[in-house]
């Protein structure tokens, strides 16, 4: 699960590293749940478009005020959290080679 904001060139990047690694694994059972944060629907779904984010994305467009965000604790961006199946927190705020080694452990381990 991604916590991100259009604005934010830091999560603009991630969408990059977040895309290169979906196309590889995705077909083994990797998802990606992109949360936006945004207030601007056509921002948002722009910079989806823009940045080629072919995962699953949801925004309530009330910025900060989500609930997921409250309830994962998210109070910078970008911030991720690696889920297990069950819904279990397994890791936190991986990016680029960290992320991908640990989704291919997890998807090797069945984690």
């Amino acid at each position: 699960m991604d916590f991100w904001g259009s604005w934010r060139a830091p999560c603009r990047t991630e969408n990059r590293n977040y895309g290169q690694l979906y196309q590889c694994v995705r077909r083994k059972g990797f998802e990606v749940l992109a949360v936006s944060v945004d207030q601007d629907a056509a921002g948002w779904k722009a910079a989806v478009r823009k940045d080629g984010a072919g995962w699953q994305h949801l925004s309530e467009l009330s910025g900060w005020k989500t609930p997921l965000a409250a309830r994962y604790g998210v109070t910078a961006l970008p911030a991720g959290f690696m889920l297990a199946l069950a819904g279990r927190i397994v890791a936190t705020d991986l990016r680029g080679k960290q992320l991908a080694a640990a989704v291919a452990d997890a998807l090797q381990t069945g984690r």
